[in-house]
């Protein structure tokens, strides 16, 4: 009995810290990067992407939501 108990409270801090990794991969996913050029149509997942090196503007991280998605559409690199 006392092995269990021993088991489960060394296997809850473990579960923890994999469940913190997976809400910070989960709230990056939420951010975007988009060229800030009127001629840009596409937003990144990832700053350093191929198809921004072409961009001469400045880059910025916005939310997913506040993308104007009628303008821009997902990157075919990094999505």
């Amino acid at each position: 009995m006392k092995r269990m108990i021993v088991i489960a409270l060394c296997l809850v801090p473990l579960a923890a810290a994999s469940g913190a990794k997976f809400l910070m991969i989960a709230d990056n996913e939420d951010f975007v990067f988009v060229c800030l050029s009127k001629t840009a149509h596409k937003y990144h997942k990832y700053e350093d992407c191929r198809g921004l090196l072409k961009c001469t503007h400045e880059v910025r991280k916005s939310s997913r939501s506040e993308v104007d998605t009628a303008r821009l559409s997902a990157c075919k690199i990094c999505y």
